[in-house]
């Protein structure tokens, strides 16, 4: 069971640091090219 949850958790850390890094990749990537954030992208991201 323990070593069950060490590897739920493990998952869990990569899982969040992707999202956190998606989330940072974004932000620059909407500082960078403004004119296409204008268009589908940032409805798809609202």
């Amino acid at each position: 069971m323990s070593t069950e949850v060490g590897e739920v958790q493990v998952l869990l850390e990569q899982f969040v640091e992707r999202s956190r890094y998606a989330a940072e990749a974004q932000i620059v990537c909407t500082f960078l090219t403004p004119s296409i954030s204008e268009g589908p992208v940032r409805r798809r991201v609202m």
